[in-house]
């Protein structure tokens, strides 16, 4: 943890009313994301429902790869399951509010030809 992220989490352990707020809506938060890529993409998603992101299992090294670029180059902040986790098929996001999870989709759209092929 770096020092401004130390900072933000001394000051909302102390904050009851951010921690409720966050806790009630960050279920369906997940779930919509989850559900999302699940369905559309039959992607496996990973990941305990306390944690701030999904684990998403491609199943593919080369598909999972040329994702982070895609999202990368797009400003979609994701994490290479490859680089210090050993797992080359995953790629992993975090729980974000509505409109940012529709830019990940929107994104994640591009390759639903290689996915889903009609």
């Amino acid at each position: 943890v770096n020092c401004l992220g130390l900072a933000f989490l001394q000051a909302v352990l102390h904050d009851e009313e951010y921690m409720t707020r966050t806790w009630a809506v960050y279920p369906m938060l997940r779930e919509r994301m989850k559900t999302h890529i699940e369905s559309v993409f039959k992607w496996t998603v990973h990941g305990e429902p306390w944690v701030p992101f999904l684990w998403i299992d491609t199943g593919d090294e080369a598909l999972t790869h040329d994702i982070v670029l895609t999202c990368r180059e797009k400003g979609v902040p994701v994490r290479h399951g490859k680089l210090g986790y050993d797992s080359p098929t995953c790629f992993r996001v975090a729980i974000r509010l509505p409109d940012r999870q529709d830019v990940l989709f929107n994104t994640l759209e591009m390759f639903r030809p290689q996915v889903c092929p009609p």
